[in-house]
C-alpha cells in the first residue's frame, strides 16, 4: 500500500478512445455494462474486451501512427513532425514568459522542442530556438543546472553564432550561482564571445559531480525482505492483509525500508527537469510513445501518469527474459523487490468502466510496437496482455505513489499537513507497498533520488505494525473526511489509533463564532466546536471571508517573488487579519499567512516587526509539536536570522541595546545546537550532528559568528570611549 490520492486516466484518452469505439460501430455504454460487478481477476474480463470490431479500429490506428505501414487503408493517418506546430508552440511560450508565467511558458517549449524539426543550422531553427528560450525559464526559476543543460543544447543544434554570447553569458551566470565560477566570473557586460567561450570551457563542468548529500542506509538488511531492516518482519491481517511489523523496539529516526521502484513515470512537465535524478531511466515502450505522441496529432493523449505507470511496468516484466517462470519459482520465504511481489500486490474489488477501453488500447499498442524490438523474444497473447494490463490499473490504484523530490535527502521535521514537497512523478514500490496506513502514522517516508526512505518517526515497540500515512491524515483532514476519502481511494474503512479515538487536529480549524475554541470544518460544510460542543454554527460568510484570505494570499505571494512589495504587504496584511479573525491559532493557514507576511516585511528592511511576527510562529510551533522537535528548531533558526538583521540596525543606534541582544541570541543558538544534539542522538547513538543536521548547524553556527564579531566591535567601541 502506498499513501497518494486516486488519480482519473486522461478524459482526453477516454473520450479519444469511445470516438474510436463509436466509429467501429460499437454501442459503448452497452459494450462497458457487460464488465459491472467484475473483479478485474475475473477469467471472463479479457474474453469479453477482445470484440473484433474494436480490436480491429484499435490497431489498424496504432499501426498508422506508429509503424512505417504501407496499407492503403492507413494512408489518412499521416505521421509527421512539425516546424510550424513547433513554432506556434514557441511564440505562445514567449507571451507566457513576457507576462511572467513561467511554468506554463516553460510547458509551451517543451511541447515546441517535441515538435521541432532537427534541421541543423538553419535561419529558422525552432528546435535550438525553443531550447535557448526554455534555458531562460530555468535560469528565472533558479534551476540552475537545467538552465545549462538547454543552453548546451541550444548550442549543439545550431543556435546563431551572433546571438550566442548572450547564452554563454547567461551559463556563466549559472556557474556562478552553483558557486563554480564564482573567483572567474568577469562583470556584466565585459566580455565578448571568445572570452566567455574560453571561461566556460576552462571550468570543465561536470554537474553530476556537484555535491551529493550522503544517501541514508539501512544498519542492518533483512535476508528475507531485501529492501528491509532487520528489525521488521512481515506479518498479515485478516482485514488490512500483509504488513510489516516491528521485531524488537525501533528507536526514533531508524530506517526501516528503503526500497526502488520497480516501475516510474514522470509527469510531463517533469520530464525534462528530473529525468537525470531518476537513475536506469530506459528508453523503453512508454518513452517512444510518450515520443510518439508529440510527433503525431492522431496518438491520443497518454500522458496521464497511471497510464505511463502500467505501460512501465508491463514493458519492464516483459524485457526481464523469462519473468514469468522467476515469478512461479520464487521461494516464498523471501519477499523480492521484482515482478513476482508485484503481482501478489492488492487490487480494487470492482472494474471501472474507465479502465477497460484503456487497457485494450495499451494491449494494442504494446502489440504494435515490440514485435520491432529486438529486446523481446517473444510476446504474450492480446488476451494475455488484456488480462494483465487491466489488473495492475487497478493495483496501482490502490498502490501507486508519487515520486516526490526533496531538496534534502536527511529529512527529520514532522510533516505539516499541507507540506508541499514537489510531486514529480508516480512509482510502484514493492517493500514500501507493504506497509499499512495509519492517520496518526509511527513512520514516514521521504524521497533520495527515486528510492523512497521510510524511517521511524518515533519509538517503535516490538511487535508493534509500521504504518505511514497515504495522504488524508489527522494533521490534514477531519475525521470525517478522511474516513470518506480512505474508502473512496483505498476501499476500506480506517480504525487506526486516530479514528478509533475520533481524534481531531486543530491546525485545520476555524475559530468557533461561540467560545473561541477549535471548530472543525468538514468539506460538505458541517462543522461542530471541540471546546462546547455546539453543531453547525459556523456562518457561511466567514468561510467565504476566509477563502478569499487564502486567494489575497496566494496573489501577495506571487507579488512579493515579483519583488512587488507595496502590493505584497498591503494583500499579505489583509489576508493575515482575516485569518487571524477567524482561524484557530494553530491552523496552518494562519501559519503560512503570517509566515509570508514575516518574510515581506523583511524584504522591505522591517525587521523588528518581522521578528515579532515570527515570534509568534515559534510559539504555536512549541505548543503543537514541543520544544525537542525539530520543527520547533527550524523556527527558531528563522526567528533567530531576524534578530540577527534587527541587531545590524540596532548596533548603529545603540550600543548598550546591541550587546544585550547579540548575547541573548548566541545564548538561544547555543540552546538549538544542543537541542540538535539531543535529537540526532535520540535516532542514533553514533551519529555526528553536524551531518545528520548539516544545514541546521551551518545556519546556527553563522548567526553566532556574526553576533560574535557584533560583540567584539562594541567592545572594541566601549575601550576606544573609556579610553
Amino acid at each position: 500500500m502506498s499513501f497518494p490520492i486516486q488519480d482519473e486516466v486522461s478524459k482526453e484518452l477516454i473520450h479519444t478512445l469511445n470516438q474510436w469505439a463509436v466509429s467501429a460501430g460499437i454501442d459503448v455504454d452497452s459494450f462497458l455494462e457487460k464488465f459491472n460487478s467484475l473483479s478485474p481477476d475475473d477469467d471472463r474480463v479479457s474474453t469479453m474486451l477482445l470484440e473484433q470490431s474494436l480490436v480491429d479500429c484499435f490497431t489498424d490506428r496504432m499501426k498508422a501512427a506508429l509503424l512505417d505501414n504501407s496499407d492503403e487503408r492507413l494512408s489518412k493517418y499521416p505521421k509527421c513532425k512539425s516546424d510550424q506546430k513547433a513554432k506556434e508552440f514557441r511564440l505562445k511560450g514567449n507571451k507566457y514568459y513576457s507576462d511572467k508565467q513561467f511554468g506554463e511558458a516553460h510547458n509551451c517549449y517543451t511541447q515546441a522542442i517535441r515538435f521541432a524539426v532537427d534541421n541543423g543550422s538553419t535561419e529558422d531553427n525552432q528546435l535550438c530556438l525553443s531550447y535557448a528560450n526554455r534555458s531562460a525559464i530555468n535560469y528565472e526559476c533558479e534551476r540552475w543546472k537545467e538552465a545549462i543543460n538547454d543552453i548546451d543544447m541550444a548550442i549543439k543544434h545550431g543556435y546563431p553564432q551572433e546571438k550566442i554570447d548572450k547564452l554563454l553569458k547567461r551559463k556563466l551566470k549559472c556557474l556562478d550561482k552553483l558557486k563554480i565560477a564564482r573567483d572567474v566570473l568577469p562583470p556584466d557586460n565585459q566580455t565578448n564571445e571568445d572570452e566567455v567561450s574560453k571561461l566556460v570551457e576552462s571550468l570543465k563542468l561536470d554537474l553530476d559531480d556537484i555535491e551529493e548529500i550522503e544517501e541514508p542506509v539501512i544498519e542492518k538488511v533483512n535476508p528475507e525482505i531485501p529492501n528491509a531492516s532487520m528489525k521488521v518482519s512481515i506479518t498479515y491481517d485478516p482485514k488490512k492483509g500483509r504488513g510489516l511489523k516491528a521485531n524488537e523496539t525501533i528507536n526514533f529516526g531508524e530506517i526501516l525500508v528503503k526500497d526502488v521502484p520497480y516501475a516510474h513515470a514522470l509527469f510531463s512537465d517533469c520530464y525534462d527537469d528530473y529525468v537525470k535524478i531518476v537513475v536506469n531511466h530506459l528508453m523503453d515502450l512508454a518513452c517512444l510513445v510518450q515520443f510518439a505522441q508529440y510527433c503525431h496529432p492522431l496518438i491520443p493523449n497518454i500522458n496521464d501518469p497511471l497510464i505511463q505507470l502500467v505501460l512501465r511496468l508491463m514493458t519492464k516484466s516483459l524485457m526481464e527474459q523469462n519473468s514469468q517462470s522467476i515469478c512461479e519459482n520464487r521461494s516464498d520465504q523471501i519477499y523480492y523487490s521484482d515482478y513476482s511481489s508485484i503481482k501478489k500486490l492488492a487490487f480494487s474489488p470492482t472494474i471501472s468502466s474507465d479502465l477497460v477501453l484503456a487497457s485494450l488500447f495499451l494491449s494494442i499498442l504494446i502489440q504494435t510496437i515490440y514485435p520491432s524490438s529486438t529486446e523481446l523474444k517473444s510476446l504474450p497473447s492480446l488476451k494475455s496482455l488484456v488480462s494483465l494490463s487491466l489488473l495492475h490499473f487497478h493495483q496501482l490504484l490502490i498502490n501507486k505513489t508519487f515520486l516526490v523530490h526533496n531538496e534534502d535527502s536527511v529529512v527529520f521535521s514532522t510533516l505539516s499537513p499541507h507540506q508541499a514537497n514537489e510531486k514529480i512523478g508516480l512509482a510502484i514500490y514493492p517493500t514500501m507497498s507493504l506497509v499499512n496506513h495509519s492517520c496518526q502514522p509511527n513512520s514516514f517516508l521521504f524521497f533520495f533520488h527515486e528510492k523512497v526512505i521510510i524511517r521511524a518517526s518515533q519509538t517503535i515497540e516490538s511487535g508493534q505494525e509500521l504504518s505511514i500515512c497515504y495522504g488524508p491524515s489527522y494533521q490534514s483532514h477531519t475525521l470525517a473526511d478522511r474516513r470518506k476519502k480512505l474508502r473512496d481511494w483505498y476501499y476500506f474503512d480506517c480504525n487506526c489509533n486516530a479514528c478509533s479515538k475520533s481524534l481531531e487536529s486543530t491546525q485545520i480549524c476555524y475559530k468557533c463564532p461561540r467560545c473561541e475554541g477549535p471548530l472543525i470544518v468538514n468539506e460538505d460544510g458541517s462543522n461542530n466546536c471541540l471546546s462546547c460542543k455546539q453543531e453547525d454554527i459556523l456562518p457561511i460568510e466567514i468561510k467565504k471571508s476566509v477563502e478569499d484570505a487564502l486567494a489575497d494570499m496566494e496573489k501577495g505571494r506571487n507579488s512579493y517573488e515579483s519583488s512587488e512589495y507595496d502590493d505584497a504587504i498591503q494583500l499579505l496584511s489583509k489576508s493575515y487579519n482575516t485569518m487571524d479573525d477567524y482561524l484557530y491559532r494553530s491552523n496552518w493557514n494562519l501559519l503560512r499567512s503570517r509566515t509570508f507576511l514575516y518574510e515581506c516585511l523583511a524584504s522591505m528592511g522591517h525587521y523588528e516587526m518581522a521578528a515579532k511576527l515570527c515570534a509568534v510562529n515559534v510559539n504555536v510551533t512549541k505548543e503543537i509539536h514541543g520544544n525537542e522537535s525539530v520543527d520547533y528548531v527550524i523556527s527558531m533558526i528563522t526567528y533567530l536570522g531576524l534578530m540577527y538583521k534587527d541587531l545590524e540596525d540596532i548596533v548603529t543606534e545603540d550600543l548598550t541595546k546591541a550587546e544585550l541582544k547579540a548575547n541573548q541570541i548566541i545564548h538561544l543558538v547555543d540552546e538549538q545546537i544542543d537541542r540538535l544534539v539531543r535529537i540526532a542522538q535520540l535516532a542514533n547513538t553514533s551519529s555526528d550532528p553536524t551531518k545528520v543536521f548539516h544545514q541546521e548547524m551551518n545556519n546556527l553556527k553563522a548567526i553566532k559568528e556574526q553576533c560574535q564579531r557584533i560583540d567584539q566591535y562594541i567592545n572594541s567601541q566601549s575601550k576606544d570611549q573609556n579610553q
